[in-house]
């Protein structure tokens, strides 16, 4: 299970996501992640993000 804090990454896109607030923080009510992107375009996010 993810927690807080944990970091995963994708090697093929240069995104790294980092668990902020997680289900078991939040009696199962949110989960935040911020998502941050190591490479230059076209590895940004799509538009509707």
């Amino acid at each position: 299970m993810v927690a807080a804090g944990d970091a995963l990454e994708n090697p093929a896109n240069g995104q790294h996501f980092i668990a902020r607030s997680t289900a078991q923080d939040t009696d199962r009510e949110l989960l935040e992640v911020e998502s941050v992107y190591t490479k230059p375009t076209p590895s940004r996010p799509p538009a509707h993000y």
